[in-house]
């Protein structure tokens, strides 16, 4: 079994990238994304709702519950009757795992006022009783904080909220016999109707899994109640592709469905990654995912040994391969004004039985030639633009994507 680091055709990819203006920023930033995001039963406020105004409209006539992993005393919760209990962010925050605060009903509802330095930087989950799993716990982290949530207390899920907009998960460890995790950039309320950015294909695989979603929120369903756990923070750390292991790539602000998107999330103008990833006894990778991207300058490029595709429109993609040799990359950049939205999950594995049960396409990496990919066709296509290329040299993949991937700077 061999991995291979960055060869000579991965030089021009490398300079695309340069040319780009950065590769991966990780600082913490307000960007012009959507404000508030709204699910049946639930929204999401953050620092957009706050910006230029001293008061934002909370809701929650019928009552609600309210999380919030933001330190912050001077942003406070006020009653429209006029009325001001002594409830603020850092009270929440401050609350153990668990806990939430509950708003009772309110003839005008609630509202956020901001009595500190203008335009603060939080989040806010708030949950009306109605809502889907209800009794869901939430736990917060920051940049500084790496928790093990443990599943011991039988629930099925555990929702996380981040200060530092940003939520990476690793070490996922116990009984996943017949229930496999998943995870959403979603709270706990809407997991039914959002798509996953990430699904284990086996324990084995899920262990050697890390990767981080840059959201203010996202929810770990482990689907049934056993003894399981996971490491998360709120530290941003791109996702790595490697043998028997899966790697996921999710835009700034991704929910996964809908078109909204969350705010407070770092400031990221560029995804990257590539493998060379080699076993005799042969390799199967899957890509699987959804995307939203309006404008073609804005396509997220894929490219798996010979199969270079451009995605644009709005579209889901599942594809599996097999072959003794991979050539791996994948390339996103943001453009000014651009609300693109995506979540591609790339699997591993040297057993095919793990990886999901789609049509499968084999290309010989050392052969002049080879075959060209299968897509499974979508259930539900919108304006969608997938374009595959196929070469006629493998040694030519690589260059032929870092030439296209230049061209998008263009």
């Amino acid at each position: 079994i061999v991995v291979y680091g960055l060869n000579v055709n991965l030089y021009l990819y490398s300079a695309a990238k340069m040319l780009s203006g950065i590769s991966l920023v990780l600082l913490l930033s307000l960007s012009t994304l959507d404000a508030r995001v709204t699910f049946e039963h639930a929204q999401v406020m953050d620092s957009v709702d706050l910006r230029g105004t001293n008061k934002a409209r909370l809701g929650c006539i019928s009552g609600c519950k309210v999380y919030s992993p933001t330190r912050n005393e001077k942003i406070v919760i006020v009653d429209n009757l006029g009325m001001e209990p002594d409830l603020n962010l850092l009270m929440i925050a401050e609350m153990p795992f668990g806990d939430s605060l509950i708003l009772p009903p309110s003839q005008l509802g609630y509202s956020l006022q901001n009595k500190g330095v203008p335009d603060p930087s939080f989040v806010l989950y708030t949950v009306e009783e109605e809502s889907e799993n209800y009794f869901t716990p939430v736990a917060y982290v920051d940049a500084s904080s790496n928790v093990t949530l443990v599943n011991g207390g039988g629930f099925r899920m555990i929702t996380v909220m981040s200060q530092s907009g940003s939520i990476h998960f690793s070490d996922f460890k116990g009984d996943f016999v017949d229930a496999l995790p998943s995870v959403y950039a979603t709270g706990f309320d809407s997991i039914a109707t959002a798509s996953p950015v990430y699904t284990a294909r086996s324990a084995s695989l899920a262990l050697a899994s890390a990767f981080s979603v840059y959201s203010p929120i996202a929810t770990i369903s482990y689907k049934r109640n056993s003894d399981k756990s996971v490491i998360v923070s709120g530290v941003a750390t791109q996702s790595s592709m490697g043998q028997d292991s899966s790697a996921v790539y999710v835009s700034p602000g991704y929910v996964g469905f809908g078109d909204s998107l969350y705010s407070l999330v770092p400031s990221i103008t560029s995804i990257g990654a590539m493998v060379v990833v080699s076993r005799a006894e042969g390799l199967s990778v899957a890509v699987n995912g959804n995307y939203a991207i309006s404008y073609q300058s804005d396509s997220l490029d894929l490219m798996v040994n010979m199969d270079i595709m451009t995605l644009t429109g709005k579209n889901s993609i599942s594809k599996t391969y097999s072959d003794t040799k991979f050539d791996i990359a994948l390339a996103w950049w943001k453009k000014e004004g651009s609300e693109d939205g995506f979540a591609i999950q790339v699997d591993i594995a040297t057993d095919p039985r793990l990886l999901p049960d789609h049509v499968t396409t084999t290309t010989n990496a050392k052969a002049d030639t080879s075959s060209s990919t299968v897509p499974i066709a979508p259930t539900t296509p919108v304006n969608a633009d997938v374009t595959t290329s196929v070469g006629v040299n493998q040694q030519l993949s690589l260059t032929t994507f870092a030439v296209i991937s230049m061209f998008r700077l263009l």
